[in-house]
């Protein structure tokens, strides 16, 4: 590995990790869906907080959608649930 690859991941690995959230921690798009939701979270007297769910993924899935996240200035979480609420609503139909 090059001195320049060498400092390219570690950029890269340091941003992923800056913009990764805390355990316990609500992401940061969480919370900005849920104020602008806030409406519909009134109506309903319903407010839905992020938790933790993990599963099995290719390396290969992995790295594609981390290198969408760094692209889009977004989490990876916050990809893989846009990704997994498009699913879901498609497939309730």
């Amino acid at each position: 590995m090059t001195q320049k690859t060498k400092s390219d991941a570690a950029s890269m690995l340091e941003s992923m990790a800056q913009r990764q959230p805390q355990r316990g921690a609500e992401p940061q798009e969480t919370q900005v869906s849920l104020q602008a939701n806030n409406q519909e979270s009134k109506q309903t007297n319903l407010q839905e907080r992020a938790t933790t769910f993990s599963t099995y993924l290719r390396p290969s899935l992995q790295k594609r959608i981390k290198r969408l996240a760094l692209e889009l200035d977004r989490t990876t979480a916050s990809l893989v649930e846009e990704a997994l609420e498009v699913f879901v609503a498609r497939h309730e139909e």
